[in-house]
């Protein structure tokens, strides 16, 4: 197959751009004898979130671009690329565009390439989302930040709205870690400002009402499916589907959150495991929740029950002796699956022991918690 003499290169299936040669090739740094013109238009010095321009001139064969800086496709004119914060360290970083003709392999031709260079002054690497100071987990009692700046000299504050806090020890390098541990703060949201070569960048982050965050939360608005596998019940446990499926429409009535049974491929799934999960038997755990997701949302959930566990004899939402019955354990469980840990409040339901005395389903903390996470009931 003859080379199109118009392509400078290609860009392969594993998205690297392979110059091509000869006459019309990238002979050139810039590749001025190119085909196709590219131009980026933008803001030099990044902001919050900014949208950056490309215009493209010059031949009729192109049909999209190609941004490689940070890998995205854009095939509909006018063409655009949205960069944000996370994409650019701190410093300078030079954006690089192709523009390439259509292709049904996943390997473009390449017929002119443009660059703009972005410079950040700061760069957020992590923030933590939320401070739980009742979390059972000491990494979730503290706030981190960690930047890097493009000069040395960073400084931190946490503000609650306008009001500062608490200002945090200013680091002489271009590399920094901030830490806050709060013993005592009011619930709500907070903001981090950090400040680096006349820059501020503003961040998000919040204390929690009594409850902890475990894992990414589902997606917002959407109505989340759920099974339930009996095998292995052991019969003790008779009728445990009848408390399941009242543990989901008391987080329903009290979130908004909505759940619809399925016979297989549910959303969360629930079953009942021995040894593997429990090696303890029945002196350990009588159930374990939890999620797993990309990183951006949970996409499965799953809960076990302890097929030696003594506890799920006891049926419904109300107390023997005192403690309550299996249907706190199902809720609690459940509630995991949906994204909140334990914490150290015995009055919480997500207190990990249960005993005397301790709540029969959710209580007004992990209705805090699902309603900050979800707050399904705008949907």
């Amino acid at each position: 197959m003859a080379r199109d003499p118009d392509a400078i290169g290609r860009i392969t299936p594993g998205g690297v751009f392979q110059p091509a040669s000869g006459p019309g090739a990238a002979d050139h740094p810039d590749y001025q004898a190119a085909a196709a013109k590219v131009r980026i238009s933008g803001p030099a010095t990044m902001t919050k979130s900014a949208t950056y321009q490309v215009k493209v001139t010059g031949s009729a064969k192109v049909c999209g671009i190609i941004e490689q800086s940070v890998p995205r496709q854009d095939m509909k004119k006018p063409y655009t690329i949205p960069v944000t914060l996370k994409d650019l360290k701190a410093g300078q970083t030079r954006v690089k565009v192709y523009a390439v003709g259509c292709s049904t392999t996943n390997s473009y031709p390449v017929y002119g390439i443009g660059y703009k260079t972005i410079s950040q002054p700061v760069h957020v690497n992590k923030v933590t989302r939320w401070i739980a100071p009742t979390s059972e987990k000491k990494a979730d009692r503290t706030l981190s930040v960690s930047v890097t700046a493009a000069k040395a000299g960073i400084s931190a504050r946490v503000l609650k709205g306008s009001r500062p806090v608490k200002t945090l020890p200013t680091k002489k390098s271009k590399k920094a870690t901030f830490t806050w541990a709060p013993a005592r703060a009011t619930p709500g949201s907070y903001t981090v400002a950090v400040k680096a070569g006349g820059t501020t960048v503003k961040l998000a982050t919040g204390v929690t009402d009594g409850w902890a965050p475990m894992n990414w939360p589902f997606a917002r608005c959407k109505t989340l499916t759920w099974t339930y596998n009996a095998t292995n019940e052991p019969a003790r446990a008779k009728n445990m589907v009848v408390d399941i499926k009242e543990g989901f429409r008391q987080i329903t009535a009290a979130t908004g959150i909505q759940f619809k049974r399925v016979s297989q491929g549910g959303t969360i799934g629930l079953t009942w495991a021995g040894k593997k999960h429990f090696p303890d038997g029945e002196t350990d755990a009588d159930g374990l929740g939890g999620s797993t997701g990309n990183g951006t949302v949970a996409t499965k959930g799953s809960v076990w029950f302890n097929t030696a566990s003594r506890w799920v004899g006891d049926p419904g939402y109300g107390r023997y002796d005192g403690v309550p019955g299996r249907g706190a354990l199902i809720v609690h469980e459940v509630t995991h699956s949906l994204g909140l840990g334990h914490v150290t409040d015995q009055a919480a339901l997500m207190y990990p022991i249960a005993g005397v005395g301790s709540p029969t389903t959710l209580t007004r903390y992990e209705i805090a918690g699902l309603n900050t996470l979800y707050n399904a009931k705008s949907c």
